[in-house]
């Protein structure tokens, strides 16, 4: 076993089937196989199966010296040596950091020890000791466990959109107006306030070839404003949450843009 500074604990157990269940429980919390042992007179019983790897088959007289090297006082080592004569078993524990998981371990399994001895003051010629009842109760804790899975996944929709508005576009008025004047010469178009005017020339066969004008082309531009709608498909996401396994741990709130109230 490894040395220490500090004294091991150790634990006096009546039945060895006691002890080895403290011994495995022992190793379960994290102690190392270097820091637990287990001692056994020549009368005690146990079964071949459950002997661990610290166990020591320690004869009488030899305890003391034993536990002297762990750093135990005489007076406890020879009260342990007795206990171990007695037919009883004792398990030592070495660990400074762990001091209390160990005794709590040692405690839970029926282990007593030197203090134990110490509290019982027999009188002369008596041969009472105080035994201490122990019983196992069941202590509840809480287990985290999967209870499910939430899945999450964004789903891409398309929806229909439409959008109306005043779309404004230009349409020709033209109007042609007669005027039958003779002319001596073409003259090119013109504007009139907001009117191109355009004049149309033809010959006329006549006594003497004479130039005629003989309509006009007014030509203005109109603003017409048409209400039109014009729908396209927009996509947009949201987000899906699933329950696979209907735990009914999963719940969705939404919330108002506009006024903020969440809502189930």
């Amino acid at each position: 076993m490894a040395r220490s500074d500090r004294p091991a604990l150790v634990g006096v157990f009546t039945a060895p089937d006691q002890a080895e269940r403290a011994v495995a429980n022992l190793y379960a919390a994290g102690f190392a196989t270097d820091e637990v042992g287990i001692m056994r007179g020549s009368d005690a019983q146990s079964s071949p199966s459950q002997q661990t790897e610290a166990s020591e088959e320690v004869a009488p007289g030899t305890i003391a010296g034993t536990l002297a090297g762990l750093g135990i006082p005489d007076e406890e080592a020879q009260f342990y040596e007795g206990e171990l004569k007695s037919g009883r078993t004792i398990v030592t524990v070495q660990g400074d950091k762990r001091s209390g998981d160990a005794r709590r371990i040692l405690r839970r399994h029926g282990a007593y020890d030197w203090t134990d001895q110490e509290t019982s003051t027999p009188e002369a010629g008596d041969d009472e000791r105080t035994i201490e009842l122990r019983e196992e109760r069941l202590v509840p804790s809480a287990q985290w466990r999967e209870a499910g899975e939430v899945v999450v996944r964004r789903v891409v929709e398309e929806v229909p959109a439409s959008i109306e508005l005043d779309a404004t576009h230009e349409e020709i008025d033209l109007q042609r107006v007669p005027v039958g004047e003779v002319v001596d010469e073409r003259r090119d178009p013109w504007m009139e306030d907001d009117v191109l005017v355009i004049p149309v020339y033809e010959e006329q066969l006549v006594v003497s070839r004479r130039l005629v004008l003989r309509e006009q082309l007014r030509i203005r531009r109109l603003r017409v404003t048409e209400h039109k709608v014009f729908q396209d498909t927009l996509r947009q996401e949201r987000v899906v949450v699933e329950d696979p396994n209907q735990t009914g741990q999963v719940h969705e709130r939404f919330v108002e843009p506009e006024t903020g109230i969440e809502q189930s």
